[in-house]
């Protein structure tokens, strides 16, 4: 994958739509009014067929329990007198088509429709819709398959793209450039997709399972009952195609009474998940009514992951996948976190009870009174000069310890300026992320100059340290990736006047500044190795792209290098080198970097790691191949002898 692949792949931050969070991973409800003999929904429909007529995916060793406090769930079976075994980590424990699945509007001209990819450099370049020119397509056969959930979306693209009623909402995308008006965002795509395919499917177990799907629409926060209503009013005009939606034309569409406008809307909030790339990069929504049976913990032993495990490309969406990333016992529930784990517990708190409505009493969450517990993730540095223990980040009903356990000193730290460092780091990632896109350069001096600030005060795995450092290392990537073309082109040009340049195949950026890059991704590494569990294919994706900057061509030889840290302060202090070995040396580690990124990635996503595994299996025989070249070179030379 190339620099310029992999700042694309990690460009999307924060979905288009105001209702789903594409920093979470997955998500359903911990609510219900289900009996363990009876299973009852909010939509009327029992659960006799549970076993069998609906959920087929399900397979042999899960199954749908209920209980009072959480509701359904699905847990490993128990078999026999305690013969049944653990299921091990990296097990794919089911993977199913998502019922709908439809991309964030940034993504709607760079990726097809049908199945999120993107073209490559040596296939043809998408194809847009003639009628709508809104969404696009890699092949007819994507186009032919996506056509059931697109008839009548087109009609209501170009009804929305024409008509000025909705120009007033601000739960909409950015404005597309052909058209200079507002695309819906995906929420309201999705949620049309969702209706029209469900009165295609009405009374099949596609549409049975839609229905099984709960609402919390009685139990909302008052916060999210103004921004539902004007989603509902926003989604009603969408799908009619009309700026004046009439109950005969609702009606239609299932939709008799605003009730059940608004159930639709909450079941769909409330049970979307985040549709990912292989690289974990949000680019859409998606809804699975099997995925979405599965509940919650900040302390995951499960993922749901869009791996493409086929080697095999098929037209139309990839599999959602459910894979363990430890060990499950019998008797065990499948848990999932619907929410960033390197969030503190504050955050993630207020997340879900904001979103979800339930308060979390996960390990994680609920601590023991009386016990003293330091979260990596919400913590500071001790102060003293020699001593970098980790102590509880003090908040209003908690003070700063008093005596270091380490260092059995008193911390040297000014509790206010701690906090309010934190706080200024939380303002800043906010802005810089939604600086990303547009203004990189202005999103870059917030990272810059907050790093070294929190820096002095927390661990790098204490937010939003970690997250700034991760931003960080994306804006960076596409600095070096635009100078990669920038020398790529010069290249170009230059050759045509000199054969000098023929045999320089690969551009190469001055080691520096590569290693300055390596440097931060590895500090970026570490945090990521504490805060994430075992298995968790966010750190293989981690070890991944520092395999990658590894790889990159240097050249040991440049001056005046600029520095990417964006000046002042050094960004990469707290023990981390900032220089890394060049040639064989470099290879080596390089090489085993990916041999570890390999080996999460087939815990993380299952099998044999999926699309990312296999670019880094690729990685490696190329690395060895390079390897073996260079020591013929060596031998050649008498270099060492």
């Amino acid at each position: 994958m190339s620099f310029a692949e992999q700042q694309k792949t990690r460009k999307q931050r924060q979905g288009a739509s105001s209702f789903i969070d594409p920093g979470t991973i997955q998500h359903q409800n911990l609510y219900g009014s289900l009996s363990q003999a009876h299973i009852t929904t909010e939509a009327g429909h029992t659960g006799d067929a549970i076993k069998g007529e609906i959920y087929p995916e399900l397979p042999p060793f899960l199954e749908i329990r209920t209980y009072d406090t959480s509701g359904r769930g699905i847990w490993t079976k128990t078999v026999g007198d305690g013969d049944s075994k653990n299921i091990p980590a990296g097990t794919r424990l089911f993977a199913v088509q998502p019922h709908v699945s439809t991309l964030s509007t940034i993504h709607l001209s760079s990726l097809c429709s049908a199945c999120h990819r993107s073209a490559g450099p040596a296939e043809a370049a998408l194809q847009r819709c003639v009628k709508c020119k809104i969404v696009w397509y890699c092949s007819k056969k994507c186009q032919t398959s996506d056509w059931q959930a697109h008839k009548h979306e087109c009609a209501s693209l170009q009804y929305w793209m024409t008509s000025s009623t909705h120009a007033t909402v601000p739960i909409l995308a950015p404005k597309n450039d052909d058209a200079g008006a507002s695309i819906p965002g995906e929420a309201i795509r999705c949620l049309g997709r969702l209706l029209w395919l469900k009165e295609k499917n009405k009374g099949r177990r596609w549409a049975k399972e839609l229905d099984l799907m709960q609402s919390h629409r009685s139990v909302l926060q008052e916060s999210a009952q103004q921004p539902m209503t004007m989603l509902a009013h926003a989604f009603a005009r969408y799908i009619t195609a009309s700026d004046t939606p009439s109950p005969e034309t609702l009606n239609k569409w299932g939709v008799g009474s605003a009730r059940d406008l608004l159930d639709i809307i909450s079941r769909f909030t409330v049970n979307a998940f985040t549709l990912t790339n292989p690289p974990l990069t949000a680019v859409g929504v998606a809804v699975s009514p099997l995925a979405a049976l599965i509940n919650h913990s900040c302390i995951p032993n499960a993922v749901v992951v869009f791996p493409r495990s086929s080697r095999v490309f098929e037209a139309g969406s990839d599999p959602l996948e459910v894979v363990a990333i430890r060990d499950l016992r019998p008797g065990e529930e499948v848990l999932t976190s619907y929410v960033d784990i390197s969030l503190p517990r504050r955050l993630r708190l207020k997340e879900l009870k904001d979103r979800y409505m339930f308060d979390c009493v996960c390990g994680a969450c609920d601590t023991p009174t009386g016990v003293e517990r330091v979260d990596p993730r919400e913590a500071m540095i001790c102060g003293q000069s020699s001593c970098t223990s980790m102590l509880a980040l003090p908040d209003s009903k908690r003070s700063v310890a008093s005596i270091c356990p380490s260092c059995k000193n008193f911390p040297t730290v000014e509790v206010d300026a701690v906090l309010d460092a934190v706080r200024l780091g939380e303002e800043a990632l906010e802005k810089a992320t939604a600086m990303e896109l547009d203004d990189p350069e202005g999103a870059m001096r917030y990272t810059s100059n907050l790093i070294p600030l929190l820096s002095r005060h927390v661990p790098i795995t204490s937010h939003p340290l970690l997250a700034l450092y991760r931003l960080h290392q994306t804006l960076l990537i596409g600095q070096i990736s635009h100078e990669v073309q920038l020398i790529s082109n010069l290249s170009a040009g230059s050759s045509a006047h000199s054969s000098a340049h023929a045999s320089e195949s690969n551009p190469r950026l001055p080691k520096e500044r590569v290693d300055q890059v390596c440097t931060i991704a590895a500090r970026s590494l570490s945090a990521i190795l504490v805060v994430f569990p075992a298995g968790h294919p966010v750190r293989g994706i981690a070890l991944a792209e520092l395999g990658k900057l590894l790889c990159v061509d240097v050249d040991e030889n440049a001056k005046g290098l600029k520095d990417l840290t964006g000046g002042g302060d050094d960004i990469t202090a707290q023990g981390v080198k900032d220089s890394f070995p060049a040639g064989e040396e470099r290879l080596k580690l390089s090489r085993d970097t990916f041999l570890r990124a390999r080996a999460e990635l087939r815990l993380g996503f299952g099998g044999d790691g999926g699309e990312v595994a296999r670019q880094v299996e690729e990685s490696i025989r190329n690395i060895e191949k390079e390897w073996q070249g260079w020591r013929r070179v060596v031998s050649q030379n008498g270099v060492g002898k």
